[in-house]
């Protein structure tokens, strides 16, 4: 099966989607607030009656999207790395369920991280970022190494032609 059938058997619906993006939306508010709160000050004393306020929480949705679809792509090729590296076959829903948990792990270790060493929030957006794809980019290597190795194992077997 290809990746793309696969992908669309993960079942995401709108309905958990927008929970989960929901969920993510007050980390990201968190790390505004911990990083750049020059952009929280800019709120008035009304905040539902300030555009300051929804471009905040418009940043935070934004970032929740994106965060919530890197991850599942990346979990989504570990779980298939997994499938091929120990010929077994990962149930589809739990793909999903561990995108959930992922995702929520990385964020809040990134915003650990930079908590600690004092970055701003440009600075907690690369390495949040970054861990991600940096992740996408190994996993897809490793895999294309293990793939090629494969391949070239399954050539090189003797064909039996004493039949």
């Amino acid at each position: 099966m290809s990746l793309i059938q696969d992908f669309e058997k993960l079942h995401i619906t709108i309905k958990s989607s927008s929970l989960i993006i929901l969920g993510q939306m007050p980390f990201f508010f968190v790390s505004i607030y911990l990083f750049n709160n020059r952009l929280i000050e800019l709120v008035g004393e009304y905040p539902l009656y300030d555009l300051d306020f929804f471009y905040i929480l418009s940043l935070c949705f934004c970032l929740s999207v994106t965060w919530f679809a890197m991850n599942l792509v990346l979990t989504f090729i570990s779980f298939k790395f997994g499938d091929a590296l120990f010929k077994d076959e990962t149930d589809i829903g739990d793909i999903f369920k561990s995108s959930v948990i992922y995702s929520i792990g990385y964020l809040s270790v990134a915003i650990f991280i930079n908590f600690k060493i004092n970055f701003n929030f440009f600075n907690f957006l690369i390495i949040a970022y970054g861990f991600i794809v940096f992740r996408m980019i190994y996993i897809g290597a490793v895999w294309g190494f293990y793939s090629y190795k494969e391949k070239k194992k399954k050539n090189q077997q003797p064909t039996d032609t004493a039949k």
